[in-house]
């Protein structure tokens, strides 16, 4: 009986130490609980370091999820909609306002002026249904309304994926107790010790782009086993991740995923095709292609695939073939094998399209059909850089359409929804959640990506839109992170009020004001146009607005108030002007050419209350400060006159 104490004791022992260990960390601040969010105030906030607990910050830039605060005080009126998902969910390469999530909560609340419509993006760029399901647990603190799911691009080298530089492995049971140990303090002092000890990555490595350096794997074939296991491990996620919203009675709708078929080249290559004779085929192949023989190039193409029969280069130039020859239903078919047979991929293939229609038909839930959408309203009716931007990122126009399908099959009652998006949708037409600046940042950063692997150089961005130099210049400052993303909008809003096109500038403005209503900067600078327009009611509006975000600012006070004296409300305006002195004692924040109007201003007011004595002290103040103060000495004067007319 000892013994068996003895070895039980010496079994748990280990265990114990690390309970113990486990404790004194925590005890002592160690360590991240990785929370979804986290509670400032009345308000939930994103955690930008969430998605540390996919990733090893050794080897990799770490992706965040967008900001976003989040009422903890949901309200009665509130209509709360999540969607997850890997970087198309997230709105990649664009930032935070052009993306599905974005363009649904603005339509959506333009059609339900009497709800809050609140969509909360919890897309993470480079995560797939492992990390998804995840996190899943985290999201009921908020009280959702209403699920929207669009992944399946980055199941082979997303996060823990197969092929991906941070796997660990194919079992889901061991992937999911990782995630679980990822969350105790002893787990997160070992792999940080073992970071430390490991040599820092070359500079150049560093600066590879995070889509590069995801890649463990490079060539995944079809039909081997880890590429089978991938797909049964997505089915099973997605059948988890189901489960779990069905459980708690809330609605979701799942998304197929869309992809670039007709101008993305495979990003993977077949080694045959390097070697002759394939080599010396398929250059001519390429030879007859390129002078529109198309069918002596097909005739070639077919050879390569008798003796290699996923040779995806192949398949995709039967595709442009058959397109030249106006044989839309044959190219697309070679064009979505081309996909399915790269060994890079990045792109999803027919596979996963096919499960998750399966999981919807099972499981009965809505399905977006989102491959066929952009088929509907994508050029030869074959996506390419018409609605991509590269292999599967949409651009504005691919955006467009995903939100408005989504938008179409919202199962809510008491949602109005009105699909109106068109194809061909630019800045000018989406409403004012983006303009030119944003679609050129999300253009740049794509071109960032061309040169390095997989794509070598082998892929151009194609039909954008015309851009003026003063644009690219500012988001290109951004992107070096020069300028933050609203402080990129500010400096272009007042480049063209300085070249007086306020309609532009006012653009500008409302992107940040749309996508963050709380922005003070954009609140008092749509203020100012308004007032510059005569439009006082709505100045007045945005500046007291601006006041519930900053109070007892002085210099918002000064706005309201002579906007107010513009708009003949002199009592208000004097109330405000008189904050602004009271505000101006404590804090002397006000320069002595903005005091003096601010005191003649008050001047004005008191002399339209027939209070003349404080009129004339408040012009006097205001020469006190400039002895020349034109406007000043002319009011003055008139105060004059008026007082010797009483006295007469």
């Amino acid at each position: 009986m000892k013994k068996k104490i003895f070895a039980f004791s010496l079994i748990l022992m280990p265990f114990v130490l690390l309970a113990l260990l486990e404790g004194i960390l925590r005890l002592a601040g160690y360590g991240d609980d990785y929370p979804l969010f986290v509670k400032k105030g009345p308000y939930y906030e994103t955690n930008q370091n969430f998605a540390r607990k996919y990733f090893s910050g050794r080897d990799i830039l770490i992706p965040q999820l967008i900001a976003q605060s989040i009422p903890v005080q949901k309200a009665a009126n509130s209509v709360r909609i999540v969607t997850l998902g890997g970087s198309t969910t997230a709105g990649f390469p664009y930032d935070v306002n052009i993306g599905f999530a974005a363009m649904l909560r603005e339509h959506l609340q333009a059609e339900n002026p009497d709800k809050k419509i609140e969509v909360i993006n919890l897309g993470i760029s480079a995560i797939n249904s492992h990390s998804v399901l995840d996190m899943l647990d985290q999201v009921w603190q908020i009280q959702p309304d209403l699920f929207l799911v669009y992944m399946g691009h980055n199941e082979f080298y997303g996060a823990l994926g197969l092929a991906s530089s941070q796997s660990i492995g194919s079992n889901r049971g061991l992937i999911r107790f990782t995630l679980w140990l990822r969350g105790m303090r002893f787990y997160q002092l070992l792999q940080n010790t073992i970071d430390a000890l490991r040599p820092a990555p070359p500079g150049k490595r560093q600066m590879e782009s995070l889509m590069t350096r995801m890649i463990g794997k490079a060539q995944i074939k079809p039909g081997t086993r880890e590429y089978q296991t991938t797909l049964d491990n997505f089915k099973a996620n997605l059948q988890a991740i189901i489960s779990k919203i069905k459980a708690r009675n809330l609605p979701v709708i799942i998304s197929q995923v869309a992809s670039n078929l007709r101008d993305q080249y495979p990003l993977g290559q077949s080694p045959q095709l390097q070697k002759a004779p394939l080599k010396n085929i398929y250059k001519q192949g390429l030879v007859l292609e390129s002078k529109k023989n198309w069918q002596e190039a097909i005739n070639n193409y077919q050879r390569i695939l008798l003796r290699d029969s996923l040779a995806s280069e192949a398949f995709y130039h039967l595709g442009n073939c058959y397109l030249g020859l106006g044989n839309i239903e044959k190219a697309r078919a070679f064009y979505s094998a081309a996909r399915d047979y790269d060994t890079i991929p990045f792109r999803a293939p027919s596979a996963i399209n096919r499960i998750i229609h399966d999981v919807a038909q099972a499981e009965q839930i809505p399905l977006l059909r989102s491959d066929a959408l952009f088929e509907q309203y994508a050029r030869f009716s074959i996506p390419g850089n018409d609605l991509f931007l590269e292999h599967l990122h949409p651009n504005q126009k691919g955006y467009a359409l995903l939100a408005s399908g989504f938008e179409g099959m919202i199962p809510l009652s008491g949602i109005r929804i009105k699909v109106n998006y068109r194809h061909g949708i630019t800045e000018s037409e989406a409403g004012l959640s983006f303009t030119a600046l944003d679609r050129r940042i999300g253009e740049l950063k794509v071109k960032t990506l061309f040169p390095g692997f997989p794509f070598n150089g082998r892929s151009v961005l194609r039909d954008t839109l015309p851009c003026s130099p003063t644009v690219s210049a500012i988001a290109e400052a951004h992107i070096r992170r020069k300028l933050f993303w609203d402080a990129a909008h500010f400096k272009l809003g007042a480049i063209y009020q300085d070249q007086k096109q306020d309609s532009l500038a006012l653009r500008e403005y409302n992107a940040v004001y749309v996508n963050d209503p709380g922005n003070p900067s954009a609140l008092y600078k749509i203020g100012d146009i308004y007032s510059f327009q005569n439009k006082y009611d709505a100045a007045i509006k945005m500046y007291r607005q601006a006041l519930t975000v900053t109070p007892d600012q002085a210099y918002l006070y000064a706005k309201l108030g002579k906007t107010q004296m513009m708009a003949q409300k002199t009592d208000s305006a004097l109330q405000s002007l008189e904050q602004v002195i009271r505000l101006e004692k404590r804090h002397k924040t006000m320069k002595d050419r903005d005091k003096k109007v601010l005191f003649y201003l008050m001047a004005v007011g008191y002399a339209r209350q027939n209070k003349i004595v404080k009129a004339r002290d408040a012009a006097n103040m205001a020469l006190s400060l400039d002895r020349v103060f034109y406007p000043a000495l002319e009011l003055k004067a008139k105060l004059k006159r008026l007082a010797a007319q009483r006295r007469n």
